[in-house]
């Protein structure tokens, strides 16, 4: 019973073995299915007759598995996943940067062939584009003349104008001179003013000319507000030089105070300590074990971010080459239905002075050569 109860746990063993390496191994690379079953055989009875024969194998067939979940297991995973993204997506990718590659080469030459093609379209028509260059400049040349000759009008009138405007200033400044001459300054004219009229009321007035020192007793009004100010500065130096002091308590003598009194300390409990400290069947961790949390999660994550930047890279290359022979294949299709499709555009222009002449000079020129060259 014994040596069967062995035979299923060796063969069991080698089931597991097997399996673990068809799924790590063997289905990363592409196989007929009947090579893959006879690489899968092959392997079975090797790890049955290792597994039988020796009992170091069937330990390390044992704690595989378990291994898997500590440190290294979980670093042998990434590495191999690591791997995987090596083999699959980054291969693609390198694979679509080459049709990429190759895609710009033969835009490239494409481009090429159509620019030699148009310049040698723009050498027939050249001497005729050089004859309508030297005309337009002419035009334009005329028209300028025309303008230049309009602002030198108006650049005589406008001095003109400045002219008689200077006359008139320098006229009411001899007025202005005259006027304060013989009557004096505005502020001179108010000063005398208003001596005239404190001298009318003194003479009014008589024995009681004191009244007429009215302004002299308003001036004095003033200084009264002079003690309103000094209180408020005074309050405001008071405040200032108050200093409000904070006595603090000696807290360990406290404590000392408390513990003869047998009543309840601060001390030695601490939330730091009681984090750091924790029953044993309590549900929380200890702080090196969230730091170790900590630590792996973020090994995870980097090694996640890695991986989805690889997976990204590959989807947007791709992405980005379907969305070239899209546009590719639309413009050729633009072009091949609206090469049949030519229509002739014409320009007019509406309007009179020097600058629509100007257009219509222009536009003349290019018709005129259009006829010449393109058979209507």
């Amino acid at each position: 019973m014994s040596r069967r109860a062995g035979v299923s746990e060796i063969v069991g063993l080698g089931i597991i073995q097997t399996w673990i390496v068809n799924v790590l191994v063997l289905n990363q690379f592409v196989f007929r299915p009947v090579v893959h079953l006879l690489l899968v055989g092959l392997y079975f009875l090797v790890a049955v007759l290792a597994l039988a024969r020796r009992k170091s194998v069937r330990c390390i067939t044992v704690l595989l598995v378990p291994q898997f979940l500590g440190k290294r297991g979980r670093a042998a995973l990434i590495g191999y996943i690591f791997v995987l993204t090596v083999t699959g997506p980054t291969e693609n990718t390198m694979r679509n940067v080459e049709v990429l590659g190759e895609t710009l080469s033969c835009t490239q030459e494409q481009l090429k062939t159509a620019i030699r093609d148009t310049l040698d379209a723009l050498k027939v028509p050249f001497l005729a584009m050089k004859q309508i260059m030297d005309e337009l400049l002419k035009t334009v040349e005329r028209s300028f003349m025309k303008v230049q000759q309009t602002l030198m009008e108006v650049l005589k009138l406008t001095k003109r104008i400045l002219h008689s405007i200077k006359i008139a200033y320098d006229w009411l400044r001899d007025v202005v001179s005259i006027c304060n001459d013989k009557m004096g300054t505005p502020s001179e004219r108010c000063l005398q003013a208003l001596d005239r009229t404190i001298d009318g009321c003194k003479e009014e007035m008589d024995s009681m000319d004191f009244l007429c020192e009215v302004t002299q007793i308003g001036k004095t009004l003033c200084y009264g507000a002079k003690m309103v100010d000094f209180f408020c500065e005074l309050i405001d130096f008071v405040s200032d030089s108050i200093v409000e002091e904070i006595e603090q308590e000696d807290f360990y003598a406290i404590e000392e105070r408390r513990m003869v009194l047998n009543m309840d300390t601060v001390l030695p409990l601490t939330r730091k300590e009681s984090n750091r400290y924790i029953p044993l069947s309590s549900f929380h961790l200890t702080w090196k074990e969230r730091w170790r949390i900590v630590r792996s999660v973020t090994f995870l994550s980097f090694s996640t971010i890695q991986i989805g930047g690889l997976l990204f890279s590959d989807y947007a290359l791709y992405w980005l080459l379907t969305l070239i022979k899209h546009f590719m294949h639309e413009g050729s299709e633009h072009l091949r239905a609206s090469s049949g499709n030519s229509v002739q555009l014409a320009v007019g222009v509406s309007g009179e002075g020097i600058l629509a002449d100007t257009l219509r000079d222009i536009i003349g020129l290019f018709i005129g050569w259009r006829r010449r060259l393109v058979p209507v």
